[in-house]
C-alpha cells in the first residue's frame, strides 16, 4: 500500500473531464481508439461513444512485458489513441506504444492520470496532473484494492 493520502476520483468527475478533449480529438482525424485493458476501458468507451471512433483493445502482461491483441485490430499505419487510466511509474504505456509503433501505427496518447512518478510526462491527452508528491489519485476501478492494501 501506498504511504501518499489518497484523492478519490468519481466516475462524473472523469468523465466531465474526458468530456473536455472531445472536441480536439475529433477535429485531428483519429481512425481508432486502443484501449490498454483494464485500466483504459472506462476512459476509452466513454471516448469512442462520445467521437464515434471504433474500438480495439490490447492485453497487458506484466510479468512478461508483453502487449497482444484481444481480437480484431485496426489497418497498418493508422493513426490511434492509445487510452490507460494512468501514465504511471511501470512499463504498460510505454511497452503498449513501442508496440504500437512497430506495427506502423501513428500513437497518441490519453490517459486520466498522470502524476510526478510517470515514465511518460507528456501524454498527448490528460484528465488528472497530480504534482504533489504527498498523494495519490485513486480512480474508481481500482478503489478496492487500494482499501484493500493491494496496490
Amino acid at each position: 500500500m501506498s504511504n501518499r493520502e489518497p484523492i478519490y476520483l468519481g466516475y462524473d468527475e472523469i468523465a466531465s473531464k474526458i468530456e473536455k478533449h472531445v472536441m480536439e480529438i475529433k477535429s485531428l482525424n483519429y481512425n481508432a481508439i486502443i484501449v490498454i485493458l483494464r485500466g483504459g476501458s472506462f476512459a476509452g468507451m466513454h471516448l469512442s461513444f462520445l467521437t464515434d471512433l471504433p474500438v480495439y483493445f490490447v492485453n497487458y502482461d506484466r510479468s512478461t512485458r508483453e502487449v497482444n491483441w484481444n481480437g480484431h485490430r485496426p489497418k497498418s499505419n493508422s493513426k490511434v489513441l492509445v487510452v490507460e487510466d494512468f501514465a504511471g511509474k511501470g512499463s504498460t504505456l510505454v511497452d503498449t506504444i513501442n508496440f504500437l509503433t512497430e506495427s506502423n501505427f501513428h500513437v497518441h496518447t490519453f490517459v486520466v492520470c498522470k502524476d510526478l512518478l510517470s515514465q511518460i510526462q507528456n501524454p498527448d491527452y490528460y484528465c488528472f496532473n497530480l504534482t504533489d508528491k504527498n498523494y495519490r489519485l485513486i480512480v474508481p476501478w481500482e478503489k478496492h484494492e487500494y482499501d484493500q492494501g493491494l496496490i
